[in-house]
This record gives structure tokens, sequence and C-alpha cells, in this order.
């Protein structure tokens, strides 16, 4: 009886060890460039802005983007002063600000970014803002 060889090699090939190897980086390789794109795209950059308030009255500010998808409150400034707000959320290439104070709408202003960025990351409170809180009969803020 002549005995038949078979080949049950007991560990795997190195071809077969340094295919797997590759497979997993080819897949890690591939899972760290998704997760760092889907990083990239939904981490909101920030803006130091700053917020001239020439009227007189304490102005509320709050920004959105053109979608108008949420607000943001940006926070307020005193009557006749200016402030810097620091990591304000950048809504993305149309900046919508919405003025208010004592709880009245005291109108809007839509700004591009290229605007902001060419004037220094400022913005001026709109004279027609004081106009809209006389109009509703709001007394001026006190110093």
């Amino acid at each position: 009886m002549n005995p038949v060889l078979t080949e049950h090699p007991s560990q795997p090939s190195r071809l077969t060890r340094a295919g797997g190897v590759l497979i997993v980086l080819a897949i890690a390789a591939a899972v760290v460039l998704a997760l760092s794109r889907t990083g990239l795209d939904d981490t909101p950059s920030y803006r130091s802005l700053t917020v001239e308030n020439p009227t007189p009255y304490i102005i509320n500010i709050e920004v959105t983007g053109a979608e108008r998808d949420g607000w943001f409150d940006v926070g307020s400034v005193r009557r006749e002063n200016r402030q810097t707000f620091e990591e304000t959320p950048d809504p993305g290439e149309q900046w919508v600000f919405r003025f208010s104070y004592g709880g009245a709408d005291a109108g809007e202003l839509a700004v591009s970014r290229d605007e902001l960025e060419g004037d220094g990351w400022r913005v001026t409170v709109p004279a027609e803002t004081a106009e809209r809180l006389r109009e509703a009969g709001l007394s001026e803020s006190v110093r």
C-alpha cells in the first residue's frame, strides 16, 4: 500500500500571512481616511468677531447662515461701545445678524464672509436698528 502524501501545513505560508496583513492595513487606512474627512466636514470653524454699537441701546446679537437653520447667541454690546467676541461659530459664506433689545426685534443684517474678512472681522450695528427701537417706543439704555 502506498501512502498518499497530503500537505497540511501547521502554519500559514508567508505569502498568506503577508496578504492578510496588507488587507488589514488597507481597511484601517480606509477607515482613518473616512473618519478624518467626516471630522473636517463637521467641525465648525470659529472667529473672533468685533461688533461696533453706535446706538443708544444695549444690543443683543445672534448670528446664523444663509440657510437660517439655527441661531447662535453671540452676546450683547453696551450702548455706544464695541465688544469683541471670541470663538463665534462661522456659519458659512453668508452671515445673517439679528439684533434685538428688551425683547423687541431690531432688524437683521446680512454680510458675506468675504466682507467680514475684508473689514477685519468687524460688523457695525446699523443706524436703522435704533430707529426701529425708537418706533417700538423703547427708551434708550442707561449708560
